[in-house]
């Protein structure tokens, strides 16, 4: 299974809020600005959305893959934790 297609999965585990914003704003594009506007009046959190749910995604992300870095940090690849399955990054 590719990790494209795990994302989503990830992303299941964060709350509702923080799961709508982050897909809406790292996945889709969207602008935090264009995420208050698109859940309403109601939803002026949409930048504390996005800031809380990162750093989860990220531990979700880190709990379940090893990341390979060249010497200047940028991400060449990573394995899954769980097999010996491991992955490169198109450059």
């Amino acid at each position: 299974e590719s990790g494209r297609r795990k994302i989503p999965k990830m992303l299941a585990q964060l709350p509702v809020e923080q799961r709508d914003a982050v897909e809406l704003n790292e996945i889709q594009g969207l602008f935090q600005q264009e995420i208050a506007d698109k859940q309403g009046p109601l939803s002026s959190s949409a930048n504390s959305h996005v800031q809380q749910g990162r750093p989860k995604l990220r531990q979700v992300l880190f709990d379940c893959s090893r990341f390979e870095h060249d010497r200047r940090g940028n991400l060449i690849g990573y394995r899954r934790n769980r097999s010996n399955e491991s992955h490169q990054l198109d450059a």
